[in-house]
């Protein structure tokens, strides 16, 4: 018997610039198109972004490579925008940037029906945008599920 078996759908967007730039404005204005694309992709196929990737190439041909793992997955490009510009609002470096490129990993949306006195959060999208704000002041691996040593 054969069975049809669909390859792994790849979300990613990229762009080089035809001059370097210098300022966030050209870069935020490209993101922001990227994400617009994979909401519309997505959405069509009934499934949420769950992971961004964002790859930043430099004059030097150095790459700067950051992973934003989204609590509550969505396709809510307001929300992820809002991720992408608070990390890159302290974001420096010293090249200019001639390309950037985003990757988005998809995940079926979590259906979770509550018993009469469970309560979820009140809103969940206040909460991956404070998680987004502390992993871009105090870093990734300052934010996340306390461990036990």
């Amino acid at each position: 018997m054969l069975k049809l078996i669909r390859p792994p759908e790849l979300f990613e967007e990229s762009f080089e610039f035809e001059n370097e730039i210098e300022t966030a404005e050209p870069l935020l204005f490209m993101l922001r198109r990227f994400l617009e694309q994979f909401a519309i992709q997505l959405s069509g196929i009934y499934l949420v972004t769950k992971e961004l990737t964002l790859r930043i190439t430099f004059t030097n041909k150095q790459i700067y490579e950051r992973i934003f793992k989204i609590p509550q997955p969505t396709n809510n490009v307001d929300l992820l925008f809002r991720m992408l510009h608070t990390h890159l609002e302290n974001f420096q470096s010293e090249y200019p940037i001639v390309a950037v490129a985003l990757n988005a990993q998809p995940i079926k949306p979590a259906r979770e029906q509550f018993g009469l006195f469970e309560t979820t959060l009140r809103n969940p999208h206040q909460l991956s945008e404070t998680l987004a704000r502390l992993t871009g002041l105090l870093g990734a691996d300052h934010v996340g599920t306390p461990v036990l040593e």
